[in-house]
This record gives structure tokens, sequence and C-alpha cells, in this order.
């Protein structure tokens, strides 16, 4: 399962689950972030058991922990390690700072997992897209290798890179929004 496919799973569990998830993000402070862990795991075993997934995995050579990883059972040597971030009582300027600092870990965990592993920032936005995009444009410097899915309980979007096309206000407005952001081999 490539990080694109992994995406697509999550924005499939935000489609599925849209007005809870709008819910949770608008009048939840915390805790929320574990029910999506617990439902992405589900979704990812819906449609194929071939992936090994855990939560709080230590990451190698390191006291830190990933939210969860998750490993094809087809390619053993290639794990992904994922931070994930939800947004919180609709503080778009906090989830984006989060989902930064998981950018800055991964990039310095990532420096001591083997060469065939990734290590991925996520952060889930179901409400209030537009205003996280345009804080992501203006806090970090380099958005080509940030991912997006958008999603509202009818449809869900393909996996784009904010490189590609940055997407319009309207594209986005009344969506949810998963950012995705891969730390590939540093070696």
């Amino acid at each position: 399962m490539r990080i694109n496919d992994f995406a697509l799973a999550v924005g499939n569990v935000v489609q599925k689950q849209y007005d809870k998830v709008v819910n949770l993000a608008t009048n939840i402070n915390g805790g929320w972030e574990v029910w999506m862990q617990c439902e992405i795991f589900l979704k990812l075993h819906e449609n194929n058991n071939n992936i090994v997934f855990d939560r709080e995995v230590t990451y190698d050579q390191s006291t830190l922990r990933a939210d969860f990883t998750f490993v094809p059972l087809n390619a053993p040597d290639t794990k992904t390690w994922v931070e994930l971030k939800v947004l919180k009582m609709s503080k778009t300027d906090v989830a984006v700072v989060e989902f930064m600092r998981d950018i800055t870990k991964g990039t310095e965990v990532k420096r001591s997992l083997k060469s065939t592993h990734s290590a991925t920032a996520m952060l889930v936005v179901p409400v209030k897209a537009w205003d996280a995009l345009k804080q992501v444009k203006e806090t970090i410097a380099d958005i080509s290798k940030i991912g997006f899915i958008y999603a509202d309980k009818s449809s869900r979007s393909a996996a784009r890179s904010l490189s590609s096309k940055f997407p319009q206000e309207s594209e986005v407005d009344g969506k949810a929004l998963v950012l995705y952001y891969t730390i590939q081999d540093s070696h």
C-alpha cells in the first residue's frame, strides 16, 4: 500500500463518517484522534487483510512513538510510520502548527529508519478547510511535498499534490480536508 492509497482510505473514512467528524472537530477538544485511528484501522482491514497495522509503535533507535504504522504483508521491509493530527474545536492555526511539528518529527526520525521505510505526517480538517490550506501555504516553505484529499458525505476527491494545482476556495468550501506530507529516504 502506497501513501496515496492510505490517504484515500482515510478520505473514505471521513466521507463515510462525515457528519460525525465535523461534529467532533467542532465540539470536542481532544480524544477523537484515537477514534479516527481505530476507524482507519477498520477501513484498512475491511478490504485488505494483507496489512499489519500497529498503534503507538516506538521508532527505530528512538524513544519517540508513531501514532501507527502499517506494513504490507507482501513487502515486509516497507514500513510506513504515521503521525496523525485532527482538528480540535475548529482551531486551524493550532492544527497546522501540530502538523508542522509532525513533519519535523518525521524528518528527524527518518534518519534512523531503514531506507525502505517512510514517515508521514497527516492532518484531518473536517471544517474550515480553506483556512487550513491558506495557513499551510503561508507557513510551510515547500508545499510541493504535501498531498491532499477532500471529502464530504457524498464524494471524495482523488489524491493530489498542492503543487500540481492549489485548490480554489469554492472547491473545498464545506468539505473535509486530509493533508499529508511524506518523508522519503534521507540516507
